[in-house]
C-alpha cells in the first residue's frame, strides 16, 4: 500500500479509466463527479479523512464511472491495488466494514434520487 499526496485540482482518476485501485483518504478533501466537466457535471459526493472510495470498480473491474480530484493542496490518499485487495481485507476486518458503509451510503443515494426522478416524471 503506497501513500500519494495531490494538489488541489489534480485529477485521482478520471470517468473511463480503467485503474484496480480504492483509495482512503488520509488527509484533506476530494470530490467525486460524473460528466466531468460537461453540461451533464454532477456532483457525487464529497470525500474527507477516513472515508474511502474507488472500491466498485475493484470488486467489478470495469472502467472508473466517476471522476475524483482533489479539493485541498497536500490531499494524501493511501492507494490500495488490486493485488493488495485480499490481504487488506483479512489482515484489516475494518476496511470491509468501511467499504461496506461506503456501498451502502451510496446505494441508498442512488434509490433516493431515482425515487425522486420517478416522483417528478409522474
Amino acid at each position: 500500500m503506497e501513500t500519494k499526496k495531490y494538489k488541489k485540482g489534480e485529477f485521482v482518476f478520471k470517468e473511463g479509466e480503467v485503474r484496480l485501485s480504492m483509495y482512503k483518504v488520509l488527509s484533506g478533501e476530494v470530490a467525486i463527479y460524473t460528466g466531468y466537466n460537461t453540461s451533464n457535471e454532477i456532483l457525487v459526493t464529497q470525500l474527507d479523512s477516513g472515508k474511502i472510495f474507488g472500491e466498485m470498480e475493484m470488486l467489478e473491474t470495469f472502467p472508473r464511472i466517476t471522476t475524483a480530484i482533489a479539493l485541498k493542496d497536500d490531499t494524501e490518499l493511501s492507494v490500495i491495488n488490486y493485488d493488495e485487495f485480499g490481504a487488506i481485507f483479512r489482515d484489516n476486518p475494518d476496511v470491509i466494514l468501511g467499504v461496506m458503509n461506503a456501498l451502502s451510503k451510496r446505494t441508498m443515494h442512488v434509490i433516493n434520487e431515482y425515487k425522486n426522478v420517478c416522483k417528478v416524471i409522474k
